[in-house]
This record gives C-alpha cells, structure tokens and sequence, in this order.
C-alpha cells in the first residue's frame, strides 16, 4: 500500500511570452527516467533541464523536513481516523473505514479502490482538522513558482481559466490505479510518495492514444496485457518505479498511467 501527496500547478517559465531511503549518487538513472539529489540540483539547473524542455524527472530526499516523512499508516490512522476522505469515484468514507478496506478485503478485488481526497479547498489556517494536512508538507522549491497563485486577470488564457483541482493526497493498496489521462489545462504537476512504491508509465505529448488504450480493462490488466505488447522506442514510453521519498515532476501534456 502507498500513500502520496500530489500536486498540479502552472509553471512560469513555460507561459511567459515551470519509510525514508538512503541518499544516493546524484543524477543517476531510474529505468528510463533522470534521477537528482535535491542537495545537488538547482532551481536554475531544474528549469534549463527539464522544465523549459517539458521532460519528466525524479528528485529524491526533498521531503526530509516534513512531518509528513514521519507518517505511518497506524500514526495517520490515529490523528485523521474518523474523518471523511473521498474515493477516486467520489465516494467517501472515514480513514479508518478506508484503511480496513484496504489492508483486508481489498487484496481479492479484480479492481481494488485507491483513495484520493481532494484538498484543494483547504488551507493551513482553516478551522478543520483535515487542514492540519497543508502543514505536513512543503512545497519542493522547484515548484513554488505558479502562474495560478495570480489574480486572474494577469494570466495569458483566452478565455481565462478558473484554476482546476489541484491538491490530493492519494493511499492505494496494490493493484490499484488509474487509467490513461493527461493532466487538465496545460497543468504540469509534483507527486511525493511517502509510503510503499508506485509504478508509472508515461507517454510524450500528442501520442496517438488508440495505440495504446484498451476500453474495458482495470490498471492491472493494463498492465499485464498491453504494456508488454508495446514498442518502447516507437511509443516513446517511460516506465519506472517510485519509491518513498521520490518527488516526480510530471510536465504538462504526458499521457500517464499509475
């Protein structure tokens, strides 16, 4: 089971006329994917490399000051137990429901249920014990640039666009996931995994989605039955692994899968 705190934003250079695990050797490589220390990559050096050139690239350890590396499931359960938090489908249920679910009956699902709690609304301030979330975390300096924070009327988009959801937190017990989707209005996102591992696979921009999408099939059966039929150099598809303490940044128009 993995537990990941996920955002998307809008990136500046983009619009402008963008369990806790050993450190390891900076800029190696994850399957096909980049990998940095956040000690030894710069805001400048993460702009140049990957955010002007809209490539996806995984940075480890920018959590280590958070309450939220402190996290276990029992811990989490006993702070935010009795409160309602929402599935990917809407429905909701309290943290402990949910957690019960997940480490028992869930493992026989053919499509088991990840949770998926949307807490854009929120703020650190509010007088709501979900709120207490906003203050476990902070934002990777990457990211704190964010076209959205500014008042409507400066932002480039004709017509202008209202900022969409754009804050979760995310527990799935094995086998769950999502189908194929691209993150909405030109949004580029962060995802920091806490707990457990996380698969992806993601597809440049503008991929001819009949190749790969199969009506019909759960995540897993995704996985099982079409990624290994898929040509990686012709699709152009980067599979990998995520672990605790790797925060992915996700460029704006990827087709992704989890």
């Amino acid at each position: 089971m993995a537990t990941a705190l996920t955002h998307d934003q809008c990136d500046f250079e983009r619009y402008k006329g963008p369990q806790l695990q050993a450190l390891i050797e900076d800029n190696q490589v994850i399957g096909q994917l980049p990998v940095h220390d956040t000690r030894f990559l710069s805001c400048a050096e993460f702009v140049q490399k990957y955010e002007k050139t809209n490539k996806p690239v995984l940075i480890q350890n920018c959590h280590l000051d958070w309450p939220a590396a402190n996290w276990r499931f029992d811990s989490f359960e006993a702070e935010y137990g009795p409160y309602l938090f929402a599935l990917y489908n809407g429905q909701q249920f309290s943290l402990s429901e949910y957690l019960q679910y997940a480490q028992g009956r869930a493992i026989h699902d053919l499509q088991p249920l990840y949770l998926f709690d949307d807490l854009s609304k929120l703020s650190p301030t509010d007088d709501c014990p979900k709120s207490q979330i906003l203050n476990s975390y902070t934002v990777p300096k990457y990211f704190c640039d964010d076209l959205f924070t500014l008042d409507p009327v400066h932002l480039e988009f004709e017509p202008p666009v209202e900022r969409p959801r754009y804050r979760w937190i995310i527990i799935g017990p094995p086998r769950s996931g999502t189908c194929l989707h691209i993150d909405p209005v030109g949004t580029s996102a962060w995802n920091t995994v806490l707990l457990g591992h996380k698969r992806w696979v993601l597809f440049p921009p503008n991929t001819n989605t009949s190749v790969i999408q199969r009506d019909g099939l759960t995540a897993e059966q995704w996985f099982i039955q079409v990624l290994p039929l898929l040509d990686k150099v012709e699709t152009g598809l980067i599979e990998f692994t995520q672990g605790p303490g790797d925060t992915l940044f996700v460029p704006q128009g990827l087709v992704i899968t989890f």
